[in-house]
């Protein structure tokens, strides 16, 4: 489980939830298993402080779709230039392709007529002779194949070079076309320029939709039915994020061995945090008192939804122990 975020994932299209793990808060898609897409919540933050730049950006003004005209082109220009364009592109490409198939087989023959002569002029008539040129007979094929294999290349990078060339000075010599290059140039900034602000409007939509997300978090903190419903282990880090919030320099301490500390506010409080349904017994207070002496902590914080009993109070008497309950609790996070 976990709260909604206002993002949206942008693997599977669900909701991005608020999630805890080993390392604190993520960001991670409502459909886990099935999309395991996960963001830090970094990311939140770097999203809402690009909304002030993004909505900079949207009030400029948008550059005007240009028109065949005003390149001295009619609209029936610019669907015979392009049929041109792409005729004479089509018909270098169909030649390129039989230069192509005609360079395969000049190989093979070139290949077969090679290898014959080759054969033929450095067989020897006696058979004891064999076996003394079969390597310089090997060396010999081998060479021709490697200089026939680059003649042919080369020559047929040469042809397309020159098919390619001469498609483009087609291209260039037809009537308008430079034009028409200024056009094209132009229509597509402005595509780019139309793409930009959708972009920019759908990220002010998504930041618009953390912003309420976050707004209804802060809303569900100051209810009592919130911080009744959490675990231990979530109510630790929820309270840790009420501190930072109120301007804190908080440290949360691991899960296990926190020598009975669970919060440190500025190096010098301590806070304990009790997610009880009863109210808690002095003798927690008592302990929270030695942790103090123990970190030579200035102050501390013991938070229980449960309350506490009167003992607490009276212990708390003249020692620098804040009690919260939950009222109180909710009294601090109004002030989010």
């Amino acid at each position: 489980m976990g709260e909604k975020s206002g993002l949206t994932c942008d693997k599977c299209g669900s909701e991005m939830l608020i999630r805890y793990g080993r390392h604190g808060e993520f960001l991670g898609c409502s459909q886990y298993p099935n999309c395991t897409n996960t963001k830090p919540m970094e990311y939140l933050k770097q999203l809402e402080r690009s909304e002030q730049t993004l909505s900079t950006l949207g009030l400029q003004k948008m550059i005007d779709m240009p028109a065949p005209a005003d390149f001295d082109l009619a609209e029936t220009d610019i669907s015979n230039i392009r049929q041109k364009i792409s005729n004479y592109q089509s018909s270098s490409e169909k030649s390129i392709k039989s230069v192509r198939k005609i360079s395969v087989i000049v190989s093979y023959l070139l290949y077969g007529v090679g290898l014959f002569g080759i054969v033929y002029m450095h067989l020897p008539l006696d058979s004891y002779k064999i076996e003394n040129t079969v390597v310089i007979l090997i060396m010999y094929i081998v060479m021709y194949l490697i200089i026939i294999a680059f003649t042919i290349e080369h020559i047929e990078n040469i042809i397309e070079s020159f098919l390619e060339k001469r498609t483009d000075v087609k291209i260039k010599s037809i009537p308008g076309y430079y034009q028409y290059q200024q056009y094209s140039s132009a229509l597509n900034d402005y595509e780019r320029e139309v793409k930009a602000r959708k972009e920019r409007k759908a990220k002010l939509a998504e930041i618009k939709n953390i912003k309420d997300a976050k707004k209804q978090r802060l809303e569900r903190r100051k209810k009592k039915d919130f911080w009744t419903s959490l675990d231990g282990f979530i109510f630790e880090k929820e309270i840790a994020k009420v501190f930072d919030q109120l301007g804190y320099q908080v440290s949360l301490t691991k899960g296990t061995g926190d020598s009975g500390v669970d919060i440190f506010l500025d190096n010098n409080t301590i806070v304990q945090c009790k997610a009880s349904i009863a109210p808690i017994s002095p003798a927690i207070v008592r302990d929270v008192y030695g942790t103090m002496v123990h970190f030579n902590a200035s102050k501390g914080i013991v938070i229980s939804t449960g309350g506490f009993t009167s003992g607490c109070y009276d212990f708390c008497r003249g020692k620098d122990i804040e009690l919260w309950d939950l009222d109180k609790l909710i009294n601090f996070a109004q002030e989010l």
